[in-house]
C-alpha cells in the first residue's frame, strides 16, 4: 500500500482524512510522533505522495476526484471538505510537512496530537 496494489483492491479510490490516503498518512504521523519511528513517518511520506500523484491540476491549484462510498463507486466526484475533499487533503499535507521540518503543525484540530 499503497503501490502494492495497482487495481486499488483494498486502498480504494478515496483519497480523503475519512478513509483514504490523507486518513492512513494521518495516522502514520501520529506513530511518528509519539514513538520517533522515522519508518513510519516514511511511510506517511509514501501515501501522500501517492495522493499527489492522485491530484488533477485545475487552475492554479489542485483537485481529487474520487469515491465518496464503496456503494456507488463510479459515482465520483471533486469535493472541498475536511473529512471527503481537498481541505482534509492540505490538512494533511501540512502535518506531513511538519514532521519533516520538525516542528508543530500549522493548524491542528482540538484532538490532535503534536507532531513536533
Amino acid at each position: 500500500m499503497p503501490e502494492v496494489h495497482p487495481d486499488r483492491s483494498g486502498y480504494w479510490n478515496n483519497i480523503s482524512q475519512c478513509c483514504g490516503n490523507c486518513g492512513v498518512a494521518e495516522f502514520f504521523l501520529a506513530l511518528h510522533a509519539a514513538h520517533g519511528d522515522p519508518e513510519r513517518l516514511a511511510f506517511a511520506r509514501r501515501v501522500m505522495d501517492d495522493a499527489l500523484g492522485r491530484a488533477t491540476v485545475d487552475g492554479d491549484g489542485l483537485k481529487w476526484t474520487q469515491a465518496e462510498n464503496r456503494v456507488s463507486p463510479l459515482d465520483v466526484v471533486a469535493q472541498t471538505g475536511l473529512m471527503q475533499g481537498a481541505a482534509g487533503v492540505g490538512l494533511a499535507l501540512l502535518h506531513l510537512d511538519g514532521a519533516i521540518r520538525g516542528r508543530a503543525p500549522l493548524v491542528a484540530l482540538p484532538d490532535a496530537i503534536s507532531y513536533a
